[in-house]
């Protein structure tokens, strides 16, 4: 296991995730989508696979410029 801590003013914020393993496959894909000349979309997903782990992350999202 690997553990991260980031401080930040007022408190910290700490992860912990897998160790990185020296035989593993990442694979990411994403992709967006101009919806209007102020508003667009994005979707990815993003994967790693190694022994008998899988770790899976995936986000969506809508940006608005004004």
């Amino acid at each position: 296991t690997t553990n991260s801590t980031i401080p930040f003013v007022g408190g910290a914020f700490s992860t912990s995730s897998a160790s990185i393993e020296r035989n593993r496959a990442a694979f990411g894909l994403g992709s967006a989508l101009q919806l209007s000349e102020d508003v667009s979309a994005h979707i990815r997903y993003d994967g790693t696979f190694f022994d008998s782990v899988e770790d899976h992350r995936g986000s969506v999202g809508i940006t608005v410029a004004f």
